[in-house]
């Protein structure tokens, strides 16, 4: 007969068995004698119902049971010598027998567990099996109800059943106890009175005294037998005792769960009527469901035409309300349009009249200094006319006695004499060239402005011919050196060209030993990348630079990165500035030191009053483009250019 064949929950299925923590002859011994058991089978640890699960396994307890309470959560049988808790497993105590191991395995096949939660949860699944479910709005049915009855009384007889074997177990083991140390007082004895026998023959003279004391141990001795005996019948007739109630119970729990076996039969019979029923409620349901289900469709595809007709007729209106806004939109932007461009016509008209008035203005300057020029020199003139004819007058007053004694040959010319005269008395001018001048000739118009001709700025591809890049040119090491210089208060030279050309901070000018065409060549040239450099001079601190050639050049800070940007720009601005970004100029420019390009005083006095950009310029002056562009670029080298 199966163990499993009074199990009243699963009893048309095999129980599933994993072994985990046995190995050698324990597990094979274990496996072989499961086998051999209807009902049960040996499988992995995915796949059991119950685990067999060794506590001895040299690990720490805890961990151990960490692991498996983490791992698992199924019940099982914990084997093991200590006296250990799992959460739903049954402990039990090495040394044990099969009939031990078979109860223990059956107690969880009916218990699903060693705990009350687990065991809630084993009648919990068999209600699920058998269909019992509570109704809505109650807590307990009937059927369940006397079903949880049933099953309470069974677990009832099942917990005591085991606390008795539990209590026999102990009384078994205090038996063996109380024999074992009977058998060890009787071999100790017996040994005792060996040991003494043996001294008592070996002397050939003993007391009578020393006979009677043997004589009392071996009674002592055979009072310990015969207690031992006592001991052995009294635990023989208690394991039978044991036996006997043990086999009774097992049958009065066998009648139980015959009972509760009938009793479940009945209850599938309910649920299989109940489950009958409740098809046909829900297939009544699910017509009606299914009709309660098309008309909602309709009524949503009514709703849904009705919201489409609604939605369109909205975009239509709003399409005609953005159309409305946008022509009013355009009327406005027209309108804003216009207005911007007659504030742009009287701004325009507002700059040209005073730059008329400026131009007008610079040329009545003009005038009047041409006519004071010519006053002064008409002046100058009549000045020098009457210094001559007092001169002539002098000499010939001196002359006239050497006339009449005859011994004056060459009598020089009036003029040349006060030419003389106004050599001797004057005393010498240095001779010293102008770096710069104002600019009329083509040749050095050229040279500044280029002759790039006016582009449309709002198309990309002329608007790249407008500029040019620092990058490599002599212009971009000039306002390095300065800064150099001045911040060590040294001498700094442009090293890697040709000649030497520095920068003195004491006197701030520029200076190069070399001549202007020279520095015309530097100011076109592109170097390469190193080839230039910036060079502390500490022996001209002391002393001042000395031309080593026929010509030199020294000439005021402003004035050289004035010329030096005009020289590269050639009527283009530097790739980082913005023709139509308004500026307004810082300082003037003086051209009694600096080039004077051409229309260079209108353009000085607009930017210095006004905030406009070059093309604003050369609208308001109609002047090319080249002419502002240079003169910006050149503003810009020296920092007189702020937005």
């Amino acid at each position: 007969m199966s163990i499993l064949g009074t199990d009243s929950i699963e009893r048309t299925q095999v129980k599933k068995l994993a072994l985990s923590g046995f190995d050698g002859p324990a597990m094979a011994s274990l496996e072989l004698f499961l086998s051999k058991e209807n009902g049960l089978r040996v499988v992995g640890a995915d796949q059991a119902d119950l685990f067999i699960v060794n506590g001895d396994q040299g690990v720490d307890p805890d961990e151990l049971k960490a692991t498996y309470t983490e791992k698992y959560s199924k019940p099982g049988i914990l084997i093991s010598v200590r006296d250990l808790s799992w959460p739903g497993f049954v402990l039990l105590k090495k040394p044990y027998s099969s009939d031990e191991l078979l109860d223990a395995i059956r107690t969880q096949s009916v218990s699903g567990s060693g705990s009350a939660d687990a065991h809630l949860r084993a009648e919990t699944r068999v209600a699920a099996i058998m269909g019992i479910e509570e109704p809505a709005g109650t807590s307990r049915n009937e059927a369940y109800d006397s079903y949880m009855s049933r099953a309470g009384a069974g677990q009832e007889a099942i917990d005591s059943l085991n606390s008795e074997k539990s209590l026999k177990a102990q009384q078994k083991l205090l038996l063996r106890e109380k024999l074992r140390r009977g058998k060890e007082a009787a071999k100790r004895a017996a040994e005792h009175a060996s040991r003494r026998h043996q001294e008592l023959s070996a002397s050939a003279v003993a007391e009578k005294s020393e006979v009677k004391r043997v004589q009392s141990e071996r009674l002592v001795a055979s009072d310990a037998e015969d207690e031992v005996r006592e001991l052995l019948r009294q635990a023989e007739a208690a394991q039978k005792e044991a036996k006997a109630k043990a086999i009774k119970e097992a049958q009065q729990a066998k009648s139980r769960v015959d009972d509760a076996r009938k009793e479940l039969e009945r209850l599938e019979e309910q649920k299989r009527e109940a489950a009958r029923l409740e098809a046909a409620r829900k297939e009544a349901e699910r017509k009606e469901a299914e009709r309660k289900e098309a008309a909602r469709i309709a009524a949503e595809e009514k709703a849904a035409a009705k919201r489409a007709a609604e939605k369109k007729a909205l975009a239509e209106r709003r399409l005609a309300e953005k159309k409305a806004l946008e022509r009013k939109a355009a009327e406005q932007r027209v309108i804003e349009k216009k207005a911007a461009a007659h504030r742009e016509a009287v701004k325009k008209a507002k700059i040209e009249a005073e730059a008329k008035a400026v131009a007008e203005k610079l040329a009545a300057e003009k005038r009047v200094a041409d006519k004071k020029a010519a006053e002064k020199l008409a002046k100058a003139k009549a000045k020098a006319a009457d210094e001559a004819r007092k001169a002539k007058e002098l000499l010939a007053k001196q002359q006239a006695p050497l006339v009449e004694k005859g011994a004056f040959k060459l009598i020089p010319d009036a003029a040349e004499v006060v030419s003389r005269k106004k050599t001797a008395a004057q005393p010498a001018i240095k001779s010293v060239k102008k770096s710069t001048a104002i600019i009329n000739d083509d040749e050095m118009v050229y040279r500044c402005c280029g002759n790039l001709a006016d582009v449309d700025v709002t198309r990309p591809d002329e608007r790249r011919r407008i500029y040019f890049n620092t990058d490599g040119a002599l212009l971009y090491w000039l306002p390095l050196a300065v800064k150099k210089a001045k911040l060590s208060n040294t001498p700094v030279e442009i090293a890697g060209l040709p000649r030497c050309f520095v920068y003195l901070p004491e006197a701030d000018r520029f200076f190069g030993d070399f001549g202007e065409d020279l520095l015309l060549q530097y100011a076109l040239s592109r170097f390469g990348f190193g080839e230039l450099d910036l060079k502390e001079r500490l022996d001209l601190a002391v002393s001042k630079p000395e031309s080593t050639g026929d010509k030199k050049t020294l000439e005021d800070r402003d004035a050289m990165i004035w010329k030096i940007a005009l020289w590269t720009a050639r009527g283009r601005l530097n790739q980082r500035m913005d023709p139509e970004k308004v500026y307004k100029l810082k300082e003037r420019p003086d051209f009694s030191r600096m080039i004077e390009i051409p229309h260079a005083p209108e353009i000085t006095e607009l930017w210095f009053d006004h905030r406009l950009s070059a093309l604003d310029i050369v609208r308001i002056l109609n002047v090319p483009q080249r002419y502002v562009f240079a003169y910006m670029s050149a503003a810009d080298a020296l920092g007189w250019l702020q937005e």
